[in-house]
């Protein structure tokens, strides 16, 4: 059985550039865009081309298979997902663990997972997909079938309108196959 080294190349002179690290952020804030913010991350991963053997800890271990480039590399996204959390949470993982309570620091360990959890996602992500792919773009009737599609599921949503929501949906339904639509 072989065995994997770490390859961890000890520069502390090699960060992600400011717009990945911008992204990193913006990815870990809480919105409604999180995969088009995932989405315009991994382009800027791709175009850098970063290896996503390049957002696994340094600290993995011998047997990691990380080729973060260094500490300062992995602690600066690190940072920037911090960046993206809630501020009382910058606040708490810039708190030194001596200065913390109980429950302070359990909170610091599950927000040091969760911050974990962002960039394992993203390194998912471009592990499964190294290459930018076409970008599947819809034109006429696939486009009003998707935008068609999008509004009736938003309608379904809104259960505590004053009026029935399955009534509409069924007529919306019935509009959208009159006009040729392939809507559910």
């Amino acid at each position: 059985m072989s065995k994997l080294l770490n390859t961890t190349a000890i520069n502390a002179d090699e960060l992600p550039s400011n717009k990945i690290l911008d992204q990193f952020s913006t990815v870990a804030k809480k919105s409604e865009d999180l995969k088009i913010n995932q989405v315009k991350l991994l382009d800027l991963l791709r175009e850098d081309k970063v290896p996503y053997t390049h957002l696994l800890s340094p600290r993995g271990g011998a047997l990691s298979l990380t080729t973060c480039p260094s500490l300062a590399y992995w602690n600066s996204i690190v940072g920037a997902v911090t960046k993206g959390l809630p501020p009382h949470l910058q606040t708490l993982m810039a708190t030194p663990a001596g200065a913390l309570d109980q429950a302070q620091k359990d909170l610091k360990k599950d927000t040091r997972q969760k911050i974990g959890s962002v960039i394992g996602d993203i390194k998912d992500l471009l592990k499964a997909k190294p290459e930018k792919g076409p970008r599947m773009t819809y034109v006429g009737k696939a486009k009003a079938t998707k935008q068609g599609q999008d509004y009736l599921d938003n309608v379904r949503k809104y259960e505590d309108m004053d009026h029935d929501v399955t009534y509409h949906t069924e007529v919306l339904v019935t509009l959208f196959k009159k006009l040729g639509l392939d809507v559910k």
